[in-house]
């Protein structure tokens, strides 16, 4: 197991603990309401945040095991060295666009801090669903840097995904 794939482990188990909450909750609710004939309220507001947390917390450990979405367009007919260094433009770019999302996501977070807005039936507050969101792009950064340099820094092949040769 790499040092990579070591640190992406606690976001996998969060947003898996995440998951298995959600369920529960989603049987629980379905399951009152067909034997017991009560409805769950907030069943939509919980796993809307619940959904949100799974997929933000886990967007750092999917940035550092590399398990991004790849389309192999040129990796078959360029040159292995262009192909490493398109990937490593695609790692920058990858960086460049957490860290303009990130930046831009603060104002409209700040502003449902400030403005107190609340889900309409159990009265969440808006900015607890902005949480999960910069927690995922805030980690996503030195998360990919870190990736960066090591495939910058490495003297060896490095084959990315399984299938990819890179070398």
């Amino acid at each position: 197991m790499t040092a990579f794939e070591k640190a992406a482990r606690p976001f996998g188990f969060a947003a898996a603990a995440l998951l298995v909450l959600l369920m529960c909750y989603t049987v629980y609710a379905v399951l009152a309401r067909e034997f017991f004939d009560h409805t769950e309220l907030g069943l939509v507001e919980y796993s809307e945040l619940l959904l949100m947390g799974i997929i933000f917390i886990a967007l750092p450990g999917a940035v550092l095991r590399d398990d991004n979405i790849v389309v192999d367009v040129v990796d078959n007919i360029a040159p292995k060295r262009i192909t490493r260094r398109l990937y490593v433009l695609g790692l920058v770019l990858t960086l460049a666009f957490f860290t303009v999302s990130a930046i831009a996501m603060i104002e409209p977070a700040m502003g449902k801090l400030h403005r107190n807005q609340y889900t309409m039936v159990m009265e969440i507050d808006r900015f607890y669903f902005w949480i999960p969101i910069l927690f995922g792009f805030y980690l996503s950064i030195p998360a990919a840097l870190w990736l960066i340099v090591h495939r910058l820094c490495r003297r060896e092949p490095s084959v990315p995904h399984p299938g990819h040769d890179i070398e």
